[in-house]
């Protein structure tokens, strides 16, 4: 919840790096920042999980479908 789009980008990155099935919650509701940079490394990061990340399966499918930017929707696909 940091006011700074870096610390939060950033940390959407490191959180995919530990591909660790803990941090999928947070990726999860990172889908949600204001901020598409953001978005697009959660979705990235969710990737990055793998099968572990299967809890996120729906919320990547809205983003893919429903998010305004492209780079994103392309990402959680």
């Amino acid at each position: 919840d940091d006011p700074d789009q870096h610390v939060r980008t950033h940390a959407a990155l490191i959180l995919g790096q530990s591909k660790e099935k803990a941090a999928v919650p947070a990726l999860i509701d990172a889908l949600n920042d204001p901020d598409p940079t953001v978005r697009l490394y959660a979705s990235y990061s969710l990737g990055c999980i793998g099968p572990d990340a299967n809890e996120a399966i729906t919320a990547l499918t809205h983003v893919s479908k429903s998010d305004p930017d492209e780079n994103v929707r392309s990402t959680a696909e």
